[in-house]
C-alpha cells in the first residue's frame, strides 16, 4: 500500500508501533521532549511536516505545532537526538521508509544526516531515542493519527467504475387463475425491504478521523456498512374470464466497484486534502411490476 504524505499544515500525532504512545514537544516542564500515551490527545503531541527543497528534496522537518521546534538527528555533540528552532539544518530533515508485511501502513522516520531511526519501547533505556535505521525493530515504527476531519463532498468516478455482477431478484410473485365466465380482480401489495452494502477503502492508508456521518450517511472504512431500501407498490389487475394472470415485483441487484475522491477540511485549521479510494458495494435498482396473462381452456 502506498505511504500517504501528509501536506503542510495538516497536523498529526506520531505514534509508534510498538508501543502505540506519541511524540511530543513542550516548554513547561521536564522531560521536553519524549514520548507519552497516545488514548489522550494533547497539544503538544501535534506535529505538522514542513517539505524540503533542493537537496533536501524528498525529505521534510517535523516540526511541532506548540513549540515549532523540529526533531534532529546528529553524531557531532549533545544532544545527538533533540529539538530544536525549525530551520534549515540538514539534521532536521526526515524521510519516511514504507513498511510491508505486518507493518504495512506504517513507517520507518529515517534521517539525512545520520541514517538513523527514531524508535520508542518501554522495554529499557532510552525509551524514545534514535538507531541504525532497519526493518527488524518493530519500535522503528510509526503512523500518521491525524486530526480530526469533515468531509466536505464525495465525487465518484462512475465513468471508471465497474459492475462486478448483476442478477434478476423477484420480490414478491401472485397470480389469479378466473376459471369462470365473469371479470375478477386481483389486488397487489408489495412492502419488502432489501438489505444493501457498503464498503469504503484508502487507496493510500492515510490514518485520517474523518468525522463518521454527513447527512444520513454513515462513513466506515475497512469495514462493511449495511442499510436497508424499502421496495413499495400497490396495483389491483383487471383478471378476465377463462384467463390466468400472474405478476411479480421484480429488481435487479448488483455488485460494484467505483473509485471516489474524498474531499476534505480540518475542523480546527480548515485546511483542506483530497483521499483517494475505492467504493465496494452491494446495491439494488431498476424496480418493476411485471404483468403476464395466460389463457386458460374452458373446464367441461
Amino acid at each position: 500500500m502506498e505511504l500517504y504524505i501528509p501536506p503542510k499544515g495538516l497536523k498529526f500525532r506520531l505514534q509508534n508501533y510498538k508501543s502505540k504512545w506519541a511524540i511530543f514537544s513542550r516548554f513547561s516542564q521536564e522531560p521536553k521532549f519524549f514520548h507519552f500515551t497516545s488514548s489522550d490527545e494533547y497539544k503538544d503531541q501535534y506535529w505538522t511536516l514542513i517539505p524540503g527543497t533542493g537537496k533536501h528534496s524528498g525529505y521534510f522537518r517535523i516540526e511541532n505545532c506548540v513549540t515549532q521546534q523540529a526533531i534532529f538527528s546528529r553524531f557531532s555533540q549533545e544532544p545527538k537526538f533533540f529539538t530544536y528552532t525549525s530551520s534549515e539544518f540538514d539534521d532536521q530533515y526526515w524521510t519516511f521508509v514504507p513498511g510491508t508485511g505486518k507493518r504495512s501502513g506504517y513507517f520507518r522516520i529515517e534521517n539525512y544526516v545520520t541514517k538513523w531511526a527514531i524508535f520508542s519501547r518501554f522495554s529499557k533505556e532510552p525509551q524514545l531515542s534514535h538507531y541504525i535505521s532497519s526493518d527488524k525493530f518493530d519500535d522503528q515504527y510509526w503512523s500518521f493519527v491525524f486530526e480530526d476531519m469533515i468531509i466536505e463532498s464525495v465525487d465518484y468516478k462512475i465513468y471508471v467504475g465497474k459492475i462486478q455482477s448483476t442478477k434478476n431478484v423477484v420480490l414478491m410473485r401472485q397470480s389469479l387463475t378466473n376459471d369462470t365466465d365473469g371479470e375478477q380482480m386481483l389486488s397487489f401489495k408489495v412492502d419488502e425491504s432489501v438489505k444493501h452494502t457498503s464498503t469504503f477503502e484508502y487507496l493510500k492508508e492515510t490514518g485520517l478521523n474523518i468525522e463518521a456521518i454527513t447527512g444520513n450517511h454513515t462513513w466506515s472504512f475497512g469495514n462493511s456498512t449495511e442499510s436497508v431500501k424499502k421496495y413499495t407498490a400497490e396495483l389491483s389487475v383487471k383478471v378476465l374470464p377463462r384467463t390466468k394472470i400472474i405478476v411479480e415485483a421484480t429488481i435487479k441487484k448488483s455488485i460494484l466497484n467505483v473509485p471516489f475522491i474524498m474531499h476534505l477540511k480540518s475542523k480546527e485549521t480548515g485546511i483542506k486534502v483530497d483521499t483517494y479510494g475505492t467504493y465496494s458495494g452491494v446495491t439494488t435498482w431498476d424496480f418493476n411490476n411485471i404483468i403476464r396473462e395466460q389463457k386458460i381452456n374452458p373446464t367441461c
